[in-house]
């Protein structure tokens, strides 16, 4: 029944939408509660390079855009609604090992910059929620951290 609350969260997600494994009651349960929503005006940096890597975040509506500012905030990679990001400045902090980084978690900083195209609605996870996530929903944690890992390594 709770999960009614929470379905205008966790529908808009495509984390929470795979259609190869579908996510448990109790983990949406669990998860949606630490999601917390977060607004952007447009033309707004989400975050910066060299930002502390504290939160990791879901696009739910608006656009999104990795930017390089150094170039004008020329736009490389856009995010699309649904998608999360944030998570790969973990790995970039830790040269790619994903274990490195939950001993490191007051030094992650951020790699990348993240600027709004639009008005954005976010919800945001902490990267303390995530070390939770770790000990109590293991597959799922993997699998979050696959895509981002597999991403890092093509980046590098």
């Amino acid at each position: 029944m709770s999960l009614v609350i929470f379905e205008e969260r966790y529908k808009k997600m495509k984390f929470f939408n795979n259609p190869k494994q579908a996510r448990s009651p109790s983990f949406i349960a669990w998860m949606c509660p630490l999601l917390h929503p977060v607004y952007f005006e447009s033309d707004t940096y989400i975050y910066e390079g060299g930002d502390m890597a504290d939160y990791i975040y879901f696009l739910i509506k608006g656009k999104c855009f990795f930017v390089l500012p150094e170039f004008n905030n020329s736009r490389y990679i856009s995010i699309k609604t649904g998608d999360h990001f944030g998570i790969i400045d973990l790995m970039a902090s830790n040269e790619g090992n994903i274990e490195d980084w939950t001993t490191n978690i007051n030094q992650n900083r951020r790699a990348f910059t993240v600027m709004t195209g639009s008005e954005c609605e976010i919800l945001a996870l902490s990267v303390n929620n995530l070390i939770k996530m770790q000990s109590e929903f293991k597959d799922y944690y993997n699998e979050f951290f696959y895509r981002c890992v597999n991403r890092f390594k093509k980046a590098k």
